[in-house]
């Protein structure tokens, strides 16, 4: 989006890559806030996509959490830039 903020529907996350079936199954659970979809499995790569209103619940969700996970800015993955550069 143009002149919008970045990332404001989508949260990237790392976590210890045998709990990303536990945390979709929490997203889920909680009448699907969000979409969790792996990027990577093997370093826990995940990202939740949800709205713009949805995103400070799951922000509360994931401070909550049982195991840790640590949320990333778009570009720290290096995901965003091939995504630029297709234009």
């Amino acid at each position: 989006r143009k002149g919008g903020k970045i990332n404001q529907d989508k949260i990237f996350l790392r976590l210890i890559p045998q709990r990303i079936d536990l945390l979709t199954k929490i997203i889920e659970a909680y009448d699907y806030l969000g979409i969790v979809s792996t990027i990577d499995s093997g370093s826990g790569l995940v990202i939740i996509r949800g709205t713009e209103d949805s995103i400070p619940e799951i922000r509360v969700i994931l401070d909550n959490l049982p195991f840790p996970v640590e949320v990333l800015d778009g570009m720290e993955t290096g995901l965003l830039a091939p995504l630029k550069a297709r234009g």
